[in-house]
């Protein structure tokens, strides 16, 4: 009995990625709430001040949005799925936003160790932005220290009231969402430093009539990519920890016998090799960094190999030198190889994708693929641009041009 005067849980927000996204573009586009609320309501403000502060504190609005979610990498793509809704009607307040999403995605990843060992990590972060935040927009206007530390401390404030808006209104919004279904966002804001991966979906996204075959990239496929690169990262790290516990399995082993030692620790760099061969080429943030570990991992220890080696017999030394040479030297030439990204691409799109790389570097397909067969592929599934050339179209015609430079 009276069971419709008990209270309902009722929620303002969407039920599907789609809509959310949607609805967060909406409030960039507008800047609603949360976006309202980047100061405390007794803050007396100059016009000033709310010139400099005003779009860091949403910028950090937009930043907390993203590490709300479980999954960062989702939080990532929902966050840029909406700026690239919202960027079609306020191009220029979506640029000012990203700018500051990542400096503070950069400033988060350069005081990692830092914040680390703090009580409060968020005091590192916003500290650190509050000073180049403020460093990039006023340093013009030469104002005097004292007040430059005053703002700085206004903004630290604002930065921290801000996000706790954010928390306020995002958390609902993100606990709303049931149904993640992102294959239907088609708009899509890509990485600066982007890899392999997503690089593809990239070209995708610019040269459609050349990839008209291929699905249309959305949010799940971009979310996929970024996936792929992350994961090729771990893997990197499991192999490079495997081979770290052999070679030291070996040196136990063989103890004093150099010459097997020596071709142990050749394998050794072999597999380090292949590992970063592969970082190199996938590329991406998470590539990059990883590669930067197990380079200097590896050299470390070559360094300390060769130590052990020589204090054997200094005879080794001259050896050692000669092994290192060869190996970076091997690793440049084929880093340096551009055909090696291929054999990470779907072998069906693979002579689209060759067709959108500069000349100097498409030339290199010569020793692969011919020009009939280039001209074979695009008939079969890209004929609208071999009526392009007849009719003249200007795209149609550089890709004839670069099919031409095959002859």
């Amino acid at each position: 009995m009276f069971d419709f005067f008990k209270k309902k849980k009722i929620s303002i927000w969407p039920s599907k990625a789609s809509d959310s996204v949607a609805s967060l573009a909406l409030l960039i586009d507008s800047l609603g709430f949360p976006f309202t609320g980047w100061k405390h309501p007794d803050l007396e403000m100059s016009e000033y001040y709310t010139d400099v502060i005003k779009f860091a504190c949403n910028s950090n609005q937009a930043f907390t949005y993203r590490y709300l979610f479980d999954d960062n990498l989702v939080g990532e793509v929902m966050l840029g799925c909406a700026l690239a809704v919202a960027r079609d009607e306020r191009e220029e307040l979506v640029k000012t936003l990203e700018f500051g999403i990542f400096t503070l995605e950069t400033i988060m990843k350069l005081t990692a160790s830092d914040a680390s060992n703090s009580d409060n990590p968020l005091n590192v972060l916003f500290s650190r932005f509050a000073e180049l935040w403020e460093t990039t927009m006023c340093d013009k206007d030469n104002k005097a220290e004292e007040e430059r530390e005053a703002l700085r401390k206004v903004l630290y404030e604002c930065l921290i009231h801000s996000r706790n808006q954010a928390l306020n209104a995002f958390n609902p919004m993100i606990e709303s969402i049931k149904v993640y279904d992102l294959e239907e966002i088609e708009q899509l804001t890509y990485r600066k430093d982007r890899g392999l991966y997503e690089e593809v979906l990239f070209k995708r996204s610019i040269h459609p009539k050349l990839f008209k075959f291929m699905p249309i990239p959305n949010a799940q496929l971009l979310l996929e990519a970024r996936r792929k690169e992350y994961q090729t990262a771990i893997k990197a790290e499991s192999t490079q920890q495997s081979c770290l516990i052999k070679l030291r399995d070996d040196m136990k082993e063989y103890g004093h016998d150099t010459r097997m030692l020596y071709d142990k620790f050749s394998e050794f760099l072999a597999l380090m090799d292949d590992i970063r061969l592969e970082l190199h080429v996938i590329g991406g943030e998470h590539c990059k960094l990883k590669l930067d570990e197990i380079t200097y991992t590896r050299n470390d220890y070559f360094d300390k190999v060769t130590n052990i080696f020589v204090s054997f017999e200094e005879t080794f030394e001259p050896v050692m030198e000669s092994l290192r040479t060869n190996y970076d030297s091997t690793y440049d030439q084929m880093s340096n190889e551009k055909m090696t990204a291929l054999k990470y691409i779907d072998t069906k799109e693979i002579p689209s994708y060759v067709l959108t790389l500069p000349d100097e570097v498409f030339i290199a397909v010569k020793e692969f693929v011919s020009r009939d067969e280039m001209n074979k592929h695009l008939f079969d599934h890209c004929p609208e641009l071999m009526l392009g050339i007849v009719t003249e179209d200007e795209y149609s015609k550089e890709i004839y041009r670069k099919v031409e430079l095959l002859a």
